[in-house]
């Protein structure tokens, strides 16, 4: 913590609505951060999604990340973490890029992974090649 900094708090002249709003909004934000990647997880594990496993691990780290920015705008409110959070900033806008970056790789393994569901779906033993639903003549 550099003394040379004064908490974000001062700059909101400390007035106790102000800083609750702000703290409320940051806590709401990182509590559905911290609680989207475990969602993703449990929908994952019970193969509810045809996402691929690595993409679901960008995503994770990337919403915890910004998570932890949201912690950390927090806890600038009363103590001067600018530096903490500058690093954690520049961390989380790394990881954003990188998600940025691989997601259309991913787009196309899901495409992928939906083409061979439908083909499989299709072959499925025990299928009926008749429909229903034809209009009767």
């Amino acid at each position: 913590m550099d003394p040379t900094f004064t908490p974000h708090g001062f700059c909101l002249a400390w007035d106790p609505q102000l800083l609750w709003l702000t703290v409320i909004g940051h806590l709401g934000t990182a509590f559905a951060y911290f609680g989207i990647p475990f969602m993703l997880l449990a929908a994952a594990v019970s193969r509810m999604i045809i996402v691929p496993g690595w993409l679901l691990v960008m995503f994770a780290v990337f919403i915890l990340a910004c998570g932890t920015g949201h912690l950390l705008e927090i806890f600038t409110l009363w103590y001067p973490f600018y530096w903490t959070t500058a690093v954690e900033t520049s961390v989380t806008g790394l990881i954003s890029l990188a998600t940025l970056f691989f997601l259309p790789f991913g787009i196309l393994e899901i495409q992928k992974r939906q083409k061979a569901l439908k083909i499989d779906h299709e072959l499925a033993p025990g299928k009926s090649t008749t429909t229903s639903d034809a209009p009767s003549q």
